[in-house]
């Protein structure tokens, strides 16, 4: 058996004569392997995302949706096809870019278990720390203050929260809006008092939810 040293020279040979064959080669088979990676990069499955900032209650149309390549794991509840959520009411805000699911779209399932007098109405209350603590779901009594008298008014008892933007403590006091499931004669008691009184609202006890 030969040592391998003996095989060196003709292997030496080799590679000298077919040097540019092989070096081409090898900047082929790099070119590939980098654009395999860049596509494994941006690949991903076409999610539906807003194309703008939503407040909570709009309804959406075509234009406020968009589909992106979603390189992550997808949503769950989310859709491919802009088509799913045109027309939907949107539950809560949705920021630019944010994907859309179910969770995000008010339907009917939400007001199951309520009264079927329920509505969904939206509210501004003048202190945002009122919602300290809260949440979605929670039982709430609207109350109503007169600016120059200081007389305060139950406005209603049975409402519950339904969704409302997080609260920034240093604006808190400037009111922020959310929604509300209430009874349509307490929305409508809302929406004339809403005008010319403050409201705020306090929790109920669990027992008197629905």
């Amino acid at each position: 058996m030969k040592p391998i040293r003996d095989f060196r020279h003709p292997i030496r040979r080799f590679v000298f004569r077919r040097r540019r064959p092989i070096a081409a080669t090898l900047v082929f088979v790099a070119v590939l392997t980098g654009l395999s990676a860049f596509q494994t990069e941006r690949g991903g499955s076409p999610v539906v995302v807003a194309a703008r900032d939503v407040a909570a209650g709009e309804v959406l149309t075509a234009a406020d949706l968009t589909t992106v390549e979603w390189v992550a794991k997808t949503p769950d509840g989310s859709a491919k096809d802009v088509t799913k959520f045109a027309g939907e009411r949107t539950a809560s805000p949705i920021g630019e870019g944010e994907a859309l699911t179910d969770l995000r779209i008010l339907g009917p399932a939400l007001l199951d278990g309520y009264s079927p007098s329920a509505v969904v109405t939206t509210i501004r209350i003048a202190d945002g720390a009122a919602l300290t603590g809260m949440r979605s779901g929670d039982g709430v009594a609207v109350i109503g203050t007169d600016p120059e008298s200081g007389k305060a008014t139950i406005i209603g008892r049975d409402i519950h929260l339904l969704s409302h933007a997080t609260v920034d403590s240093e604006s808190s006091d400037q009111g922020v809006s959310i929604q509300v499931i209430a009874p349509e004669t307490d929305a409508l008691k809302l929406a004339e008092v809403s005008l010319d009184s403050r409201l705020t609202l306090v929790a109920i006890s669990s027992k008197s939810a629905r």
